[in-house]
C-alpha cells in the first residue's frame, strides 16, 4: 500500500509540492498570527490581566475602561465588605507626559497600593516607596529606563526600583507609583 502512494507521489510531484507549500504556509501564518496577537494583547491590556488582583470592579458607567472608572473610597470599602473577598485596592490610571532623560515621552501612570491588589507581578527589584517606581519592560527597552535610573512628572523627580514583566498598558510605557 505504501508503494502506491510513493508512486502516485513520485507520477504528481507540482500537485504534492504545492499541497506541501500550502500546508506550511497556512501552518506558519498561524503560528505568526498567534505570537502577533498575543504580543499586541499583553502591549494593550497586560497590566490589566497579569496584576495581582482577581478582580477589577469598574464604575457602572465605565464600560469596563480603567481610565473612565471613578470609584470613591467608600466604594472601595463596600468592595472589601463583600463575602469572599480578601481585600480592595484602589487603582489610579492616566497617561500623562514624562521627562526621560532630556526628552518627553507619553507614558501611563498607575497609582496602586504597593503591597495591595492591582499592583504588578513578577517584579525584579524592588516595590516603590515614596518617590519611586517600578517600571514595565516596555519602559525599559522604548523608554530607557531601568533600575536605578530617574525620570520626572510634573517636575517630581522619580527613581526606578523595580522592572515588572507583561505589565504594560495602553502600549505606552507604564509605571507604577504607590497610590
Amino acid at each position: 500500500v505504501h508503494m502506491i502512494w510513493f508512486r502516485e507521489i513520485w507520477r504528481s510531484k507540482l500537485k504534492f509540492g504545492l499541497l506541501a507549500v500550502a500546508v506550511g504556509l497556512l501552518f506558519f501564518l498561524l503560528l505568526f498570527v498567534n505570537t502577533v496577537s498575543t504580543t499586541l494583547l499583553d502591549r494593550f491590556v497586560g497590566a490589566v490581566a497579569y496584576n495581582s488582583s482577581d478582580l477589577l470592579v469598574f464604575q457602572s458607567e465605565a464600560q469596563a475602561t480603567v481610565q473612565a472608572s471613578r470609584l470613591t473610597t467608600d466604594d472601595v470599602a463596600r468592595v472589601e465588605e463583600v463575602d469572599g473577598v480578601m481585600a480592595a485596592a484602589p487603582i489610579s490610571v492616566m497617561s500623562i507626559e514624562a521627562t526621560i532623560a532630556g526628552d518627553t515621552a507619553n507614558v501611563s501612570l498607575w497609582g496602586v497600593e504597593v503591597d495591595g491588589p492591582g499592583s504588578p507581578t513578577e517584579v525584579v527589584g524592588a516595590l516603590p516607596g515614596p518617590g519611586q517606581a517600578v517600571v514595565d519592560t516596555t519602559a525599559v527597552s522604548d523608554a530607557g529606563l531601568d533600575i536605578g535610573s530617574t525620570f520626572e512628572i510634573s517636575g517630581v523627580d522619580i527613581e526606578v526600583v523595580g522592572v515588572a514583566d507583561r505589565a504594560t498598558y495602553s502600549v505606552l510605557p507604564t509605571i507604577y507609583v504607590p497610590f
